[in-house]
């Protein structure tokens, strides 16, 4: 993802979700062994076909996602943002970047935001951050508040209903 926002070509390879995805509860026997034994060989095919062929240059397109399905599933509202998991240190929520055409990248949030502020509650951590978001309203404008480059920044932002 990093690397996609950064605007890296990049291809994504995924064995599917379950109900403990990125969750405390998601444990090794949870893993889908034989999707990752498929999606391998895939990757190789794809990267001997890359080396070994005359196709042109691959060029970075971003795309508009689907609401980014596994984003907040108990969520009311949608906003497009993508949290930046390595958060040590930082009081608030770091993202590496807005999903395209979504509430946040018309907002203007940017890579390495960070998140002090959201509908009126101050946000330490995800968690607090997660509570925004599963009480602020739909096609509602909203104050957030940053950090951007160490300055505080005011942004409003629409959340929109998830669909």
């Amino acid at each position: 993802m990093a690397f996609y926002l950064a605007g890296v070509p990049t291809a994504n390879f995924f064995t599917g979700s379950h109900a403990e995805y990125h969750s405390p509860r998601d444990i090794p026997e949870m893993v889908n062994y034989e999707g990752v034994a498929r999606v391998l060989t895939a990757v190789r095919s794809l990267t001997d076909l890359l080396v070994d062929s005359k196709l042109p240059m691959v060029k970075y397109v971003k795309v508009a996602g689907a609401q980014n399905r596994l984003e907040g599933r108990s969520f009311r509202v949608y906003l497009g943002t993508v949290p930046d998991y390595s958060q040590e240190g930082v009081k608030g929520v770091r993202i590496s970047g807005a999903s395209k055409d979504s509430p946040a990248e018309k907002a203007g949030l940017k890579d390495k935001d960070i998140i002090t502020e959201f509908g009126g509650t101050k946000i330490e951590n995800l968690y607090d951050y997660v509570y925004t978001l599963q009480s602020v309203k739909p096609n509602q404008e909203t104050i957030m508040k940053i950090l951007r480059d160490g300055k505080p920044l005011e942004l409003k932002i629409t959340p929109k209903l998830k669909e």
